[in-house]
C-alpha cells in the first residue's frame, strides 16, 4: 500500500521514487487549470497515469489541501479505504480510524471531515481499476456525488468502465473532464528535453522518428531512450495494442540488457513488490551496478511500503514482458522465490501477501491452509471481507477438508457486507456435506431471510436450527434474536423477552458487546410494537449508554436514535425528537431492519407536519419508499405509504389520500395483512372525515379486539380513539365517552399525547364533551389536549442552527439548489428539505432568501 499527502507548505510524503530518476514534468497538463470537478486519466498499463497524478499532487495550488492515495487490493474492502481516508485528513491527529468499522459510519465520518475542511480539497486516487466489481466502488462513487468547487477529485485507471461509478451520469452533467491515451502521449518536444536529460547519443531526428514510430507511449520511450539509436520499424503501434508493445520491449530493449541487469529483472518479477528485508533475507544478490543503472532509467523504483518497510517493484508493463520472455529454467526459478516468498511474508504476520504469493506459486493447498489460519479474523474482527473473497476464489479449488468452514466464511462475509442474495446464491451454488456445516446453513439462511425483512422464513430456518443443532453460544444467541423478532412482528411479546433474555445471556457469556446492542434493538421493537413505551424509554437509555464511543456500534446507535425519536415525538418533546434525527438521519438508509428505518422517517415526516409543511413530509416519505424499492424491503414501502396517506388525510387531501391509498393496495379488503391492517385504520379515518360514522365504526370494531386481544396498547389506543368518534358521530354519546376515558387513560400510563393531538381535528368535540361530562374523574390529558390546541398556544422554538443546518445554509447563500446540496452534503434530497424547513421554523422565516437573509443579520454566515 502506498499513500501520500500534502498541503500547503508541506512536502510530499509516502510516495517516493529511485534517486537519479530522470523525468519530464508535463506541464501542459498539469498547469492547465480545469473547471470540472473530476478529472479522469484513463490509458493503458505505461502512459504515466501515475507520474502524472504524482506532479498534479504536487503543483496543487494554494489553498488546496491535496490527499492521494494509491488503491491497492485491500481497498476493496469499503472499510479499509474509508478508514485511511479519515485518517490521512486527520493528518495524523488521534488514534487510527478502525477498518473493522461499519462502512456506512466511517463514510458519515469520512463526509462530516470532508464538509468541515477549511481548505479545498483534492482527492487523488491512483489505480481505481483495483476497485473494478467491489463494495468499496460504491462509496467511491458516493463520494464522487459530493464533488464541487470544494473538492476536487483526480482518478487514475486503465478504464472507467464499472457501472457503479456512473461515470455517464457525471460526464452528462458536466462534471467531468478526461485525459486519455492521446493527451498522455509525449510530444517531440518532451522526448527530445528527456533525451538531452539523459545526456542519451541519440540525434534530433532519430528522436522525432522514434516518437511517430510508437505514438509517443511513455513507457517504450523510456525504455529506447536507455539505449543506443538502432534502425526503427517506421510502421507505427496502435495506442492499446498490447502485443506489439511486448515484442517491441522484448526485441529492443530487454536484448540490449547487460547479463547482470537482465538476471536482476528476472529475480525481481516474482512479485508485483519485494521489500529490500526480504531480499536479505532470501539471500538474493542484487548487483549495485545493474541496480543503480535501472533506477537511474526508472524501471525499477524504490518505494515505502504502508508496513514502513522499503522496497523494490518494476513497471508493470515490464514485468509482464520479462514474465513473457523467460526460459523454463527461469520459470521453475521464479517459483521457488515465489514460495519463498510467501513463507517470508507469512512469518511477518502478513498472510493476505502470503497467501497470493503462494498461489501464484502453483500451491493452492498451501494457499488455503494459510486463509484457514486467519479466515475467522478477516471476516469476523479485522473486517477485510471483500478480501477474503479475493482471496478465496484464488484458491480455487478448495481442498475438501477446507472447503465448509471457508465457504461458511464466504457467506458471513456476504451478508456482512449486505449483499443477501449473493449470499443466497452462495449457500445454493456450494452445498456442505457435513452435518455441522450444514447446521450453519441453516441459521445463515435465517439471518440472510431476517435481513432481507422476510422474518417468516427467517423464523423458520433459525427455529429448525434451534431444535436440531447446538453450536456456540454466538450462534445460539443469533438464532434466538432472530427468533425472537418473529414473535414480535407476531404479537408474541412474552415469548420474544425470554429469547431475548436468553440471547443477552449467551452473548454476556462470550463479553460479545455487538451481538448484545443488536439483542437491544430487537427489544426496544418489541417494546415499541406493545405499546409500552415507558419501559421502552427507560431501555433506550441504558442501550445507547453501553454502545457510547464504540466505533463498531454506529448502525446500532442509528437505529436506537430513530427508534427513540419516535418516542420523543409521541411524548410532544419535538426538540428532542428532532436532536435524535439530526444524528441518525443520514445512516437510516443503510440500516438492516426495516422497523428502524419506519421509525426515523414517519418521525421525521410528522415533525414537518407539525410545523405544517406536508410538502417536505411528502417528499421525505417518498424518499423513505424509494429506499424501500431499492432495498427490496415491501415492508418498509407500505409503511411509509401508508403514512404518506395518513399525512394527506390529516391534511384534508381526502380524495388523493384514498387514491394513493388504492395504489399503494391498502385497503381493508387488501390479501396481505400488514397491508390489511394499515388499511383498516386509514380507511376509517376516511369514512369518519366524509361523514359515514356507521362505515367507520364497522371497519373499527373488528380492530379494537385485535389489538386488545394482542395486547397492543398503542394501537388499542389508537383504535378506541377511532371507535370512539364514531359512536359520537352515530349519536351514542355514552359508549364514546366510555371509550374515550380508556384511550385517555393508556395515555397516561404509557405517556402517549401526539395520537390524541394530531387526531384533533375528528377529536375536538368529543373532548369537549368528554371534559363536562366527566368533570371528576376526567384524565387531566384532554385538557392539555385542548390547550395546546387553542388559538393562545405558541412553540417555543430553537435559535441555535445545528452544525448541519449551518452547512446548509451557507450553501444555500451560494445559490446551490436542494439536489446540489444534497450532492455535495452526501444526503438524500427529501433529507436536505427537512433540514431546510428546521432552518425556517428556528429562523421564524418561510422562504430560502429569508432564511439566507436572517442568517446573515444573525452573524451566522
Amino acid at each position: 500500500m502506498v499513500r501520500m499527502e500534502r498541503t500547503e507548505g508541506d512536502a510530499s510524503a509516502g510516495l517516493s521514487t529511485s534517486e537519479g530518476v530522470v523525468s519530464i514534468v508535463r506541464t501542459r497538463l498539469t498547469d492547465s487549470a480545469w473547471r470540472e470537478p473530476i478529472l479522469l486519466i484513463e490509458a493503458p498499463a505505461g502512459y504515466g497515469k501515475s507520474t502524472l497524478a504524482q506532479q498534479i499532487f504536487k503543483s496543487s495550488p494554494r489553498g488546496t489541501k491535496a490527499i492521494a492515495l494509491s488503491l491497492k487490493a485491500e481497498h476493496r474492502n469499503p472499510g479499509v479505504l474509508l478508514a485511511e481516508l479519515i485518517d490521512l485528513l486527520s493528518r495524523g491527529k488521534g488514534k487510527p480510524t478502525a477498518a473493522s468499522s461499519d462502512p456506512a459510519d466511517l463514510f458519515l465520518r469520512l463526509t462530516k471531515k470532508i464538509e468541515n475542511s477549511s481548505q479545498r480539497l483534492r482527492l487523488i486516487f491512483d489505480d481505481v481499476h483495483h476497485l473494478a466489481g467491489s463494495p468499496a466502488m460504491a462509496y467511491l462513487s458516493r463520494l464522487l456525488g459530493g464533488a464541487g468547487p470544494n473538492l476536487q477529485f483526480v482518478m487514475t485507471s486503465r478504464e472507467f468502465r464499472d457501472p457503479q461509478l456512473a461515470i455517464t451520469d457525471l460526464s452528462a452533467k458536466g462534471m467531468v473532464r478526461w485525459i486519455g491515451p492521446e493527451a498522455l502521449a509525449m510530444t517531440e518536444g518532451e522526448a527530445l528535453d528527456l533525451a538531452k536529460m539523459r545526456a542519451v547519443r541519440w540525434q534530433p531526428e532519430q528522436v522525432q522518428t522514434l516518437v511517430k514510430t510508437i505514438q509517443g507511449w511513455p513507457v517504450l520511450l523510456q525504455l529506447a531512450l536507455s539505449g543506443a539509436p538502432s534502425a526503427l520499424d517506421q510502421s507505427r503501434l496502435a495506442m492499446t495494442d498490447a502485443a506489439p508493445v511486448r515484442r517491441y520491449i522484448e526485441d529492443r530493449f530487454l536484448s540490449g540488457l547487460t547479463r547482470p541487469q537482465h538476471q536482476l529483472l528476472a529475480v525481481m518479477s516474482f512479485d508485483d513488490a519485494i521489500p529490500v528485508e526480504m531480499l536479505n533475507t532470501l539471500d538474493i544478490v542484487v548487483p549495485k551496478d545493474a541496480l543503480d543503472s535501472l533506477e537511474r532509467l526508472g524501471i525499477l523504483q524504490r518505494l515505502r511500503m504502508n508496513t514502513g518497510q522499503e522496497a523494490l517493484s518494476i513497471h508493470p508493463v515490464l514485468r509482464d514482458s520479462v514474465l513473457r520472455s523467460a526460459s523454463v529454467e527461469t520459470l521453475t526459478q521464479l517459483n521457488q522465490l515465489r514460495r519463498s516468498g510467501a513463507h517470508w511474508w507469512h512469518e511477518h504476520n502478513d498472510v493476505r501477501r502470503a497467501v497470493q504469493l503462494m498461489v501464484d506459486a502453483g500451491d493452492g493447498l498451501q494457499a488455503a491452509e494459510w486463509l484457514q489460519e486467519i479466515s475467522e479474523r478477516m471476516v469476523f474482527q479485522a473486517g477485510w471481507h471483500q478480501t477474503y473473497l479475493d482471496l478465496l476464489e484464488l484458491c480455487q479449488p478448495l481442498p475438501p477438508h477446507l472447503k465448509d468452514h471457508l465457504e461458511e466464511l464466504a457467506v458471513w462475509a456476504l451478508i456482512f457486507q449486505r449483499r443477501h442474495v449473493e449470499a443466497e446464491q452462495r449457500l445454493k451454488r456450494t452445498r456442505s456435506v457435513t452435518e455441522a456445516a450444514s447446521g450453519v446453513v441453516l441459521l445463515q439462511r435465517g439471518v440472510i431471510a431476517g435481513m432481507r425483512d422476510d422474518h417468516r422464513s427467517a423464523a423458520a430456518f433459525a427455529g429448525e436450527w434451534l431444535r436440531n443443532h447446538h453450536g456456540d453460544d454466538y450462534q445460539q444467541g443469533v438464532a434466538r434474536v432472530v427468533v425472537a423478532f418473529e414473535q414480535k412482528c407476531e404479537c408474541q411479546f412474552d415469548e420474544a423477552s425470554r429469547n431475548l433474555s436468553l440471547a443477552r445471556g449467551l452473548f454476556a457469556n462470550i463479553r460479545s458487546d455487538y451481538g448484545l446492542a443488536w439483542a437491544h434493538v430487537v427489544s426496544l421493537l418489541t417494546l415499541l410494537k406493545a405499546g409500552r413505551h415507558r419501559q421502552a424509554r427507560a431501555e433506550i437509555f441504558t442501550s445507547l449508554k453501553s454502545i457510547s464511543g464504540e466505533d463498531w456500534a454506529s448502525s446500532q446507535r442509528a437505529m436506537l436514535l430513530g427508534i427513540q425519536a419516535l418516542l420523543h415525538y409521541e411524548r410532544d418533546e419535538l426538540a428532542e425528537a428532532r436532536a435524535a434525527l439530526e444524528d441518525c438521519l443520514p445512516l437510516l438508509p443503510d440500516q438492516g431492519l426495516a422497523d428502524a428505518v419506519i421509525c426515523g422517517y414517519i418521525t421525521a415526516a410528522r415533525l414537518r407536519c407539525a410545523e405544517g409543511d406536508l410538502g417536505t413530509a411528502l417528499d421525505l416519505l417518498a424518499e423513505g419508499e424509494h429506499i424501500g424499492a431499492q432495498r427490496g424491503f415491501p415492508r418498509l414501502s407500505k409503511a411509509i405509504a401508508s403514512e404518506r396517506v395518513l399525512s394527506l388525510l390529516r391534511a384534508g387531501a381526502i380524495d388523493q389520500a384514498e387514491s394513493t391509498a388504492h395504489l399503494a393496495d391498502l385497503r381493508p379488503d387488501s390479501n396481505a395483512p400488514f397491508a390489511k391492517d394499515r388499511g383498516v385504520r386509514l380507511f376509517t379515518r376516511l369514512a369518519l372525515l366524509r361523514g359515514e360514522a356507521r362505515q367507520a365504526a364497522s371497519l373499527i370494531a373488528p380492530m379494537v379486539a385485535h389489538a386488545r386481544n394482542s395486547a397492543q396498547q398503542f394501537k388499542l389506543c389508537e383504535c378506541l380513539l377511532l371507535k370512539a368518534v364514531a359512536n359520537y358521530d352515530l349519536g351514542n354519546t355514552p359508549r364514546a365517552l366510555e371509550q374515550i376515558h380508556e384511550a385517555l387513560k393508556l395515555g397516561e400510563l404509557e405517556g402517549y399525547f401526539r395520537v390524541y393531538y394530531d387526531e384533533y381535528t375528528l377529536l375536538a368535540p368529543l373532548l369537549e364533551t368528554y371534559q363536562s361530562e366527566y368533570r371528576g374523574r376526567c384524565s387531566p390529558l384532554a385538557q392539555k389536549i385542548r390547550e395546546k390546541a387553542s388559538p393562545s398556544h405558541a412553540e417555543n422554538t430553537l435559535d441555535a442552527l445545528s452544525e448541519r443546518e449551518l452547512q446548509i445554509i451557507k450553501l444555500l447563500s451560494e445559490g446551490l439548489s436542494n439536489a446540489e446540496i444534497a450532492n455535495r452534503c452526501f444526503l438524500g434530497e427529501g433529507t436536505v428539505k427537512w433540514y431546510l424547513h428546521n432552518i425556517y421554523g428556528k429562523l421564524d422565516v418561510g422562504s430560502r432568501m429569508a432564511a439566507v437573509h436572517a442568517a446573515q443579520r444573525a452573524g451566522l454566515i
